[in-house]
């Protein structure tokens, strides 16, 4: 370089491109399916030290059957909720929780889920737990809107009852089973509609090969968003619509 020429300006500096993303790949039924049996071995080592630890003994010669745990909780609500509504109200709402419930179990086990166990809390209503509760929305949302739907079907056959009868119990027991199944579609945790409500808001998938965060399928999308919308129509017509009946007043 001659020196009197002036130094030209400095090299750009070098451009880092930003690490590339793996591809993801879609989960395979095989893949599916061994997740699955790991969560029925945890629901069981878990549900066995449980029923252990409410046992007061170690070991597996103190647990206690899920079935036993269900039938005690549900005597438990059905005789304390009778110093609240009488003997006729408090089997009548016991039968519509425990229907709600199965609608709950159903679901879960229609997907193939291991549920835990079905427990009733006196005076608050029952809860079933699944250890694939958050993994998949879609699921979730279809396992939280049965209980709703069971626990409809409950209070129609109520009215048909009512009908036929002509018995006043049957009508409050359709009210009741109307607007607490309606309460439980509420977006508010840890109601039914805490699980729903997220994927009606949810971004669409593309295709089954789109992975993005919280997406879910058009086709899950518009059953639940039907599903939900027209079972809280019919919920609320029957919670506000039937204690305005004649029938009420004779």
């Amino acid at each position: 370089m001659n020196e009197n020429e002036e130094p030209g300006p400095p090299p750009p500096p070098p451009i880092v491109l930003p690490p590339r993303r793996p591809p993801v790949t879609p989960v395979t039924e095989a893949e599916e399916a061994r997740r699955r049996r790991e969560a029925e071995e945890t629901a069981r080592r878990v549900g066995g030290a449980w029923s252990a630890a409410a046992a007061g003994r170690p070991g597996s010669a103190g647990r206690i059957p899920p079935a036993a745990v269900t039938l005690g909780t549900l005597l438990l609500f059905l005789v304390l909720g009778r110093f609240l509504w009488g003997w006729g109200h408090a089997a009548g709402l016991t039968a519509l929780v425990l229907l709600h419930e199965c609608g709950h179990v159903w679901a879960a086990r229609r997907k193939g889920l291991p549920v835990t166990g079905l427990v009733f809390l006196p005076f608050v209503g029952a809860y079933v737990t699944t250890l694939r509760h958050g993994r998949d929305r879609e699921t979730d949302a279809f396992v939280a809107l049965m209980g709703p739907v069971f626990g409809a079907a409950g209070g129609v056959a109520c009215l048909a009852l009512a009908a036929v009868t002509r018995q006043p119990l049957f009508l409050d027991l359709a009210v009741w089973g109307f607007g607490l199944n309606l309460i439980n579609l509420l977006p508010l945790a840890p109601l039914d509609g805490s699980a729903i409500a997220p994927v009606l808001v949810a971004r669409t998938r593309t295709s089954r090969y789109d992975r993005r965060a919280g997406a879910v399928s058009s086709t899950a999308k518009t059953w639940l968003s039907v599903g939900y919308l027209g079972l809280a129509l019919l919920l609320a017509l029957g919670t506000y619509a039937l204690p305005i009946h004649p029938f009420f007043h004779r």
